[in-house]
């Protein structure tokens, strides 16, 4: 018996103060109170259902949708919907890429990020993905969320 007792305050000391301060570590960290990544969505958000990208300085509005991609510039096309062919979307970690082309050919890569976004120039409510729209050498920025407003036939309802 008197054997057993220092080996089990040997093993009582395991997973102490240093175990505490990495649980508190943990506990501290951002990243762990951002919804996780699967392999269709990021930060929470579903990518095989409606998103809806925007931003501001110019206004601009991106809905990813499964069967359809419909962009909106209202500095360059004056309001005039452009649908880009629909990709699935790359995961990593908490970063989906969409890679595409316009319909004249150019290039197009949309990033979605998981990060704490907020729309309209902070008036809004936090969003929980920033976006970065390249169209060619034009770079757009932006905030993100799950877009509700989809038809039945996966089309991005207007």
């Amino acid at each position: 018996m008197r054997a057993v007792l220092p080996i089990l305050l040997l093993l009582a000391g395991c997973g102490g103060a240093d175990d505490a301060r990495e649980a508190e570590n943990v506990a501290l960290d951002p990243a762990v109170l951002v919804p996780k990544s699967t392999a269709t969505s990021v930060a929470g958000v579903d990518l095989t259902q409606a998103v809806r990208a925007f931003g501001t300085e110019p206004y601009w509005t991106l809905d990813i949708a499964p069967r359809q991609i419909r962009f909106e510039d209202l500095d360059i096309k004056h309001g005039k919907p452009v649908e880009w062919a629909p990709r699935p979307a790359k995961i990593e970690g908490i970063t989906a890429t969409i890679a595409t082309l316009t319909p004249g050919g150019e290039a197009v890569t949309i990033t979605l990020r998981g990060e704490s976004c907020l729309d309209v120039g902070g008036e809004g409510s936090a969003l929980p993905l920033k976006a970065v729209v390249r169209i060619g050498e034009r770079t757009l920025t932006g905030c993100a969320g799950q877009n509700l407003a989809t038809a039945p036939d996966g089309n991005v309802a207007l």
